[in-house]
């Protein structure tokens, strides 16, 4: 999973026209190549088409979830998680990406350098800096997809389940996260743009690009403070060969949604005297 911490393509194209001739000399100097003389009858400011759609496909995903510009201007956000009978609370300063998610057995903290559990590493099954800003990734997709590091490839129109939708994959910078080697595959509505289907690698433990995916579906939806943020998402097995999503694993539902504009208090993810850290193996 990816838990963030925090091409540009230069077209030069100088165009002069003389009687009739345009004589057009390209020199890409960050390459060192230079493209011959050639004769057009009109002047066409050159566009890439490719690079374009890439673009727009996310972007318009980002716009129709409520714009970029709006989901930056908050400092904080609060949820409640729920899966089966695990319920947590979450806190996260969307600035800094401190955590700190709560639950009757444990707390999970991130505070900027170390992720911490109290009452202790026992009280808690798994990985504690796997679980750190786990569900909260998956619940500020598409605006998460936006932070620095990520990197966009546009895959076309393709088909889920029979049904066709715009698809965007992001890989990370090397170092990006607590595992830049995931991989994600944004499936947008073609009409709207809203997120309809992820799919997504976990490399936390093995730390090896793999392109082998989970899938989740992003069923229900609220509207919050100007935002369109999930309110279900349901898990799936991935069947890559008949690009069909295969058995379901689980539902998560978000609630009690509360964002503002000025951050937390860093004290807030501070770990307590009795906390363990979950250090790197």
């Amino acid at each position: 999973m990816h838990n963030p911490y925090y091409k540009t393509l230069q077209n030069l194209a100088f165009i002069s026209g003389i009687a009739g001739v345009l004589l057009i000399s390209i020199t890409m100097t960050s390459t060192g190549c230079t493209y011959p003389e050639a004769s057009h009858e009109t002047s066409v400011p050159v566009t890439p088409v490719v690079e374009q759609v890439e673009q727009d496909a996310l972007d318009k995903s980002i716009e129709a979830h409520g714009g970029i510009d709006r989901w930056r201007s908050f400092g904080s956000l609060e949820f409640t998680f729920g899966r089966g009978d695990r319920v947590e609370q979450h806190h996260i300063d969307l600035h800094s990406r401190r955590t700190l998610i709560t639950t009757d057995e444990y707390q999970i903290g991130y505070d900027g350098s170390d992720v911490w559990i109290t009452p202790g590493l026992d009280a808690f099954s798994g990985s504690p800096r796997f679980m750190n800003g786990l569900h909260f990734y998956f619940f500020a997709i598409p605006f998460v997809l936006s932070d620095p590091g990520t990197n966009r490839e546009y895959l076309g129109r393709v088909r889920i389940n029979d049904q066709e939708y715009e698809a965007v994959k992001i890989s990370y910078n090397d170092g990006v996260g607590a595992s830049s080697d995931d991989y994600y595959i944004v499936h947008l509505d073609p009409e709207t743009y809203e997120m309809s289907v992820l799919l997504y690698t976990a490399t936390f433990r093995t730390q090896t690009p793999s392109e082998n995916y989970n899938a989740r579906v992003y069923e229900e939806w609220q509207e919050v403070d100007g935002l369109l943020l999930p309110k279900k998402i349901v898990s799936y097995r991935w069947d890559a060969e008949g690009r069909r999503l295969g058995d379901k694993r689980g539902e998560a539902f978000y609630s009690d949604i509360k964002l503002s504009k000025t951050s937390p208090e860093a004290a807030l993810f501070a770990p307590p005297p009795d906390a363990e850290i979950d250090t790197p193996e």
